[in-house]
């Protein structure tokens, strides 16, 4: 059971069709659309016989209709009755042009409520919204003044969707005029909140779903123009040097140019990613509910976690970076989508965190020992020995999660990431030179911890020690061969050890004199 959102254009298709039904019953011509608009508006006799014979009647007696009144109510019914066995909650969002549409969208709010109230019960929520944009197709310059203001209202309309509890939204593309649709249709394709667009061919009898493509704005295009994209005002001179493309996000003003409600979207989504570099597990972050939560550790991954693999002191090995991470998400996301672990928000911030920094110990520095800080950069194989080790010290020092408890869960979590580390039983792990180094059972350690993610999420220990063991089985699932060298690389290598041995033995020379 999922609550959808469906944002639906409205068109004049239930005055049309009710037109031809009043001829039909009538037996003449029906030209005033005055008229007929004053009869949907008012609720007349006529009108109501029209959508209770056309539509409702059917329903109560628990048969489809074989025609709709209208193409929005079509595609809307063909839609509720595909997701029947799903028990859906619904939030439909009506979008109507003024006059014509402001009634027709009305008179559809009002059947949609009696729709519900029948006995098969389709899991309408209240309230229907009904949102206004201007459009006219009879001028070029208003048309696009109209599609601008159009992608506007869709943006307001997905995030209201999304902070009043939509899983999925869909963008119905069957009402309005159809000029609309090619448009109607690329923002579903580019808008990332969108699961898709549906559509309903006249007298169709099933639902036409349109899968989202993996496109998204050229942002690089306007990353060229991003100085002058930056203002809200354009003089006469500085709109005359942007391209076609761009010229058209601008609308003439007595002054000058001005933003379109269009350029504004662009704008954001440009300010957005701008510098987030390719991927950084928006499928596995996506199942995260709780939008504060997902946005804050999305914003350490695109933003202060971006960078943190700097000083990698074992760079000839397999690579454990930012590519290594995005693997294991990507790895995280096909499991998760198989094998339901029941994962709550916290959980998942959890194993998304440790994903990101349980091998940032490959950069380190120095290791603690009894007191005495050991270089262990001057011996790689040391650091990987201690990787995680050394992660568990950096993710307590640096404040990477700006909160203590939230930092423990997580080091705790990277510390116990390697295969040799003990998650269960009685034996703790010795290092084989350094003997007074051990590392106690999971389970033992997580006993005096307090476990929460800011402190509003607590975990269990058995919690932890399946997110622990999950990313262990992940990390060991990414087999990989992205630093095997080629001859001349090896040669480099070679080359440049026998040039580093020449200079450490020279500073041997030179520490002896020091010291």
């Amino acid at each position: 059971m999922s609550c959808i959102g469906i944002i639906t254009t409205v068109g004049t298709s239930l005055k049309d069709n009710f037109r031809e039904y009043l001829e039909e019953r009538e037996g003449k011509r029906i030209s005033n659309d005055k008229d007929l608009l004053t009869c949907i508006k008012n609720g007349n006799c006529k009108y109501e016989e029209f959508i209770e014979k056309k539509f409702l009647s059917p329903i109560r007696y628990c048969s489809d209709p074989k025609s709709f009144p209208s193409a929005e109510l079509q595609s809307l019914y063909l839609f509720f009755k595909r997701k029947k066995e799903e028990n859906n909650t619904y939030k439909i969002y009506l979008l109507y042009t003024r006059d014509e549409g402001e009634v027709c969208a009305n008179a559809i709010k009002e059947i949609l409520k009696i729709l519900n109230g029948l006995k098969e019960t389709f899991g309408i929520a209240d309230p229907i919204i009904l949102k206004e944009f201007n459009l006219d197709i009879e001028n070029n310059e208003k048309f696009k003044k109209g599609l601008s203001d159009l992608f506007s209202k869709i943006k307001e309309a997905i995030k209201e969707l999304k902070t009043n509890g939509c899983d999925k939204i869909f963008i119905n593309i069957t009402g309005g005029y159809k000029g609309l649709i090619p448009f109607l249709s690329l923002y579903g394709f580019l808008e990332e909140e969108v699961g898709g667009m549906i559509y309903a061919y006249e007298s169709s009898k099933d639902i036409l779903n349109i899968p989202p493509l993996p496109l998204e704005w050229n942002l690089r295009y306007l990353d060229e123009f991003r100085i002058l994209l930056s203002l809200e005002d354009l003089k006469e001179g500085q709109y005359e040097i942007l391209p076609e493309k761009i010229k058209d996000l601008y609308e003439k003003r007595d002054t000058g140019y001005s933003k379109s409600a269009l350029a504004k979207v662009l704008s954001e989504e440009y300010i957005k990613n701008r510098r987030r570099r390719f991927g950084y597990g928006a499928p596995l972050l996506g199942k995260i509910r709780d939008e504060g939560l997902r946005k804050k550790l999305e914003g350490y991954i695109t933003g202060k976690w971006e960078h943190l693999w700097i000083g990698d002191q074992i760079p000839e090995t397999v690579e454990h970076s930012r590519g290594h991470s995005l693997r294991l998400l990507e790895l995280a996301y096909q499991l998760l989508e198989i094998v339901d672990l029941n994962l709550s928000d916290c959980e998942l911030f959890a194993l998304i965190s440790a994903i990101w920094l349980h091998d940032i110990g490959h950069s380190g520095l120095e290791y603690n020992y009894n007191g005495i800080d050991i270089p262990v950069w001057m011996f790689p194989s040391l650091v990987r020995d201690w990787h995680n080790l050394l992660s568990y010290n950096r993710i307590k020092k640096e404040n990477y999660l700006e909160e203590k408890t939230t930092s423990d869960v997580i080091a705790t979590i990277s510390k116990y990431h390697r295969n040799k580390m003990p998650l269960i039983g009685d034996c703790p792990w010795n290092d084989k030179i350094f003997q007074d180094i051990k590392v106690e059972p999971l389970c033992e350690e997580l006993n005096d911890k307090e476990l929460k993610i800011y402190s509003c999420c607590p975990l269990g220990p058995k919690r932890v020690l399946l997110i622990t063991a999950l990313l262990r089985f992940i990390d060991g699932c990414d087999v990989q061969a992205d630093r095997v060298v080629d001859e001349d690389y090896l040669y480099m290598r070679d080359k440049r050890t026998m040039e580093e041995i020449e200079v450490y033995k020279k500073s041997l020379e030179t520490y002896k004199t020091m010291l």
